[in-house]
């Protein structure tokens, strides 16, 4: 059996919307979505923190601004990391990258409405942090030394930091052991 083609037409009741609608699409004033750039999600300011600062850069007194650029796929995943502009320090740089690959999370940049691959670039200004009461922390080493006696107490706490300085701990500044438990 062979069916012929035939044109079949209702007549259509078209409202003004629609009237509107089909001279808008026709006219060209429609437009498919809107491309977007890719978005940081949440705040990039927490991508870095003081606690993040590299132990040599720290001890060196470096400091600086590295700029960087993050490669990332249709899904928004980051794929690479690179050094637009230098710091001047190798470890601020590196440090950069590494925590950019761990921590940035982006939204891709869309093309008509559909997810793209694509770069997102920013900065980090990387300054010393300062503790609470002003001062600067030295990363380093230290020893501790103590006595501890037949019925347990310590005493004779000595700190020494990585330049020989020597701190005594004064006797009972310390955690305080609990009471002993009552038997039930």
């Amino acid at each position: 059996m062979v069916f012929a083609k035939r044109r079949v037409s209702w007549p259509v009741r078209m409202t003004g919307w629609a009237v509107l609608g089909c001279s808008l699409a026709s006219s060209g004033l429609a437009k498919a979505p809107a491309d977007l750039p890719s978005r940081p999600l949440g705040d990039p300011g927490t991508w870095v923190t003081p606690n993040d600062y590299p132990t040599r850069a720290l001890r060196n007194g470096e400091t600086g601004t590295t700029g960087f650029s993050l490669s990332y796929d249709a899904q928004g995943k980051i794929t690479a990391c690179d050094i637009t502009a230098s710091s001047g320090s190798a470890d601020l740089d590196a440090r950069t990258c590494e925590l950019m690959m761990a921590r940035a999370r982006l939204t891709p940049a869309t093309r008509e409405g559909k997810p793209i691959s694509g770069v997102y670039a920013n900065s980090v200004h990387w300054q010393i942090p300062e503790t609470p009461n002003g001062d600067v922390p030295e990363p380093g080493s230290m020893s501790v030394g103590f006595t501890v006696h037949s019925d347990g107490h310590v005493s004779d706490c000595i700190v020494t930091n990585g330049k020989g300085v020597q701190h005594s701990i004064p006797a009972g500044s310390g955690p305080q052991r609990p009471a002993p438990m009552a038997p039930c």
